[in-house]
């Protein structure tokens, strides 16, 4: 197996591989099938210890099928482990739902625990391919460079693929969490108190900090090697200081606001928790600023995997709130607060040790006034306008809070001198708000913010603006490739997940204490949110364009007019649609600054949407239209309310690989560039 770039290939894997697969993976079905198999693993002094047998099983079976090269010795690494994560995503998922379905005669049936510890296995299975393969990569940098500006998407692969295992992580996570809390106060409390150090994760990691930060760091490597250790010692100093100082603030201001009697239990909950989990946003924001650094060294891995970390504590801590029986949920929600806190501790080790291997930092900051004062002029207007979509999802949670019922609070809303019912008529509104927000950024992160993470330096790179002269024709290339592979990935995840929505969110989260009605709403929520998934990843991409030419005047003008777009949209569609208006005014408010940030782009670039680009979205419509015409009526016929949790794994599972063999199958009959980009990991 050999990829794009030359690289030789682990030949005696690959050698015996296929033939190790095919026996263990028959040996696997036949395991799985036994009739009233038992190991006596229940026995063993080690929590859990049959799922952790489930972990190494598919986490094995996923290293097998990728070495076995599904795609094709000769295929790239990005073709064959998404193939592989695919493959075992689906087994692990088949496995489980087909011991239901033949528990007459097995004596087994579904365990929404195996089929996690499956998943877990897939992810796990998948770092250990990734980490495998950078080491081979680190081994061969010299020879084989990814620094052209094509590059892009082969970075982007690699962010994507640990961007997966983290979204799948994350959505095992917010199922153990309302499997053990359910979806109400104490889980509406939660969620406020983790949006609010969390959203300086989404904001820094994904966005303002790396954007400012990038283009000053990679000019003084290049002009000053020396300068640029200086620039990143002074810059890590200064943001821990800054950080700490408005953490400690914040801390007083909790604090003064805990003091006041007059909370529901609810909100004294979240109030608590945030004080908690407050000091994460420090931690956190240092994390993105080396892992910037990182990246910057073409090292895209580290920063990809830490929220992998955040999500693997805060699963074992909820796993252990679990075990906590007879407490009180707004006791035991106590142990997911703190592991957010030890994640962040995690993190910053986890990207320090790779990085402090190359020498980043030097004592002495002569020199770095002018670039440090660069980098704040830049970072400030970037927050506000990369914030935008932060903010919205914000203003959603808050308002869900105060616009619905609380445990011994008022039965009826009093706002402005107005007396009515609430537009929100049950708890849990803030839950399925997050759980929706987690499937919708699912395709979200997994490809268009890997996308706008890994074109970013390519842009820098040929910015007509750059120091080093650019590149017009590059930079009017990369931007609009990126923008067809964006509405490429991003329309079918956007029909995907509102055909599939019901099925998908009882599969996922209707366990322990979540019942079909709880399904329901939060499936209603996701319909908006997903609307605009294409819209989410196309900002993202427009607004690192804006950068790379050095413009953050109008990414910040635009935003800061879809905040209050969208707050206007919230009160005023919460009351026909409640909780599912919020998600649709996020929606409208997306694809209006993608319409604005198109138009004004033009004073950049003279036709950021030319001929190739309204072609590539042309077939990319075609494609999706077929996948949704196919697709709808199944839904029509079949009422996922009606199902059991079993059936609607299997209708979501029949789903979801109809729809992306028909995508792929009209992009390969349509010979859609795209897909031949993704596949490659470059763009011709």
């Amino acid at each position: 197996m050999t990829d794009t770039h030359g690289e030789p290939a682990t030949l005696a894997a690959t050698r015996w591989a296929r033939p190790v697969l095919a026996v263990y993976w028959t040996t696997l079905c036949i395991a799985t099938h036994w009739p009233r198999l038992d190991l006596g693993l229940d026995q063993v002094p080690i929590i859990q210890a049959d799922k952790l047998l489930h972990f190494a099983a598919f986490g094995m079976l996923l290293m097998l099928v990728f070495f076995a090269a599904p795609v094709g010795r000769a295929a790239s690494f990005a073709g064959n482990i998404l193939v592989a994560s695919a493959a075992t995503t689906a087994y692990a998922c088949l496995d489980e739902m087909s011991q239901q379905w033949f528990s007459r005669w097995i004596f087994r049936t579904f365990d929404a625990a195996d089929l996690a510890s499956n998943l877990l296995g897939v992810s796990g299975g998948v770092l250990a391919v990734v980490a495998l393969r950078a080491r081979r990569r680190r081994i061969d940098r010299k020879s084989h460079p990814q620094d052209a500006p094509h590059a892009f998407v082969g970075h982007a692969a690699v962010v994507g693929a640990l961007t997966f295992v983290s979204r799948l992580l994350g959505l095992v996570r917010d199922a153990v969490i309302v499997g053990a809390f359910g979806i109400g106060g104490v889980t509406d409390a939660f969620y406020l108190a983790f949006k609010i150090p969390n959203l300086f994760r989404r904001l820094f990691g994904e966005g303002a900090l790396s954007a400012a930060f990038i283009p000053i760091y990679t000019q003084l490597r290049r002009d000053d090697p020396e300068a640029s250790r200086r620039f990143a010692a002074i810059t890590v100093a200064t943001l821990a200081v800054v950080l700490g100082t408005l953490t400690l603030a914040g801390e007083a201001a909790l604090a003064a606001m805990r003091s006041n009697d007059g909370w529901s239990r609810e909100s004294a909950l979240a109030i608590r928790l945030t004080m908690i989990m407050l000091p994460y946003m420090p931690m956190v924001c240092l994390v993105a600023l080396l892992g910037a650094m990182l990246q910057v060294r073409n090292r895209f891995g580290p920063a990809a995997f830490a929220p992998v970390l955040l999500n693997l504590c805060m699963i074992a801590a909820a796993t252990l709130a679990m075990q906590a029986g007879g407490a009180d949920h707004h006791d035991r929600i106590w142990f997911v607060a703190v592991a957010v806190l030890i994640a962040g501790l995690a993190q910053l080790v986890w990207q320090l040790v790779p990085l402090l291997r190359t020498r980043p930092f030097a004592t002495g900051w002569a020199g770095c006034g002018a670039p440090l004062k660069t980098f704040t002029v830049l970072m400030l207007p970037m927050v506000t306008a990369l914030a935008v979509f932060q903010i919205n999802t914000l203003l959603d949670s808050l308002i869900a809070m105060g616009f619905s019922p609380k445990s011994g609070g008022p039965e009826r809303l009093q706002l402005l001198g107005l007396d009515r019912s609430f537009p929100i008529t049950d708890q849990g509104a803030v839950a399925s708000l997050e759980l929706a927000q987690r499937l919708y950024q699912f395709p979200l992160g997994v490809f268009g913010i890997a996308l706008a993470t890994a074109i970013f330096p390519a842009l820098s790179h040929a910015a007509p603006s750059s120091d080093n002269g650019g590149d017009d024709e590059a930079f009017k290339r990369i931007l609009r490739n990126g923008l067809r592979l964006t509405i490429f990935i991003g329309l079918p995840a956007t029909a995907g997940l509102i055909i599939v929505r019901l099925p998908l969110v009882r599969v996922l989260f209707e366990h322990g204490q979540v019942d079909l009605s709880q399904s329901i709403r939060t499936a209603s929520i996701l319909a908006g949110y997903a609307a605009a998934v294409w819209a989410y990843s196309m900002t993202h991409v427009l607004t690192r364009a804006y950068y790379a030419v050095k413009n953050v005047r109008t990414p910040l003008i635009v935003s800061i007019v879809m905040v209050a777009l969208n707050l206007t949209l919230n009160l005023t569609l919460i009351w026909p649609l409640g909780a599912a208006g919020l998600a649709w005014s996020t929606a409208i408010s997306a694809v209006c600054q993608v319409v604005i940030l198109t138009k004004l782009l033009r004073k950049h670039v003279s036709d950021p949407i030319d001929a190739d680009v309204r072609r590539g979205w042309a077939r990319s419509i075609a494609l999706t239209a077929i996948m949704a015409a196919a697709l709808a009526p199944v839904t029509i016929i079949i009422d996922a309310g009606t199902l059991t949790l079993v059936q609607a794994a299997g209708l979501l599972a029949m789903m979801v690989v109809g729809g992306v063999v028909i995508v792929a199958i009209g992009a390969l009959i349509l010979r859609s560039d795209e897909l031949k980009w993704l596949i490659r990991r470059r763009i011709e």
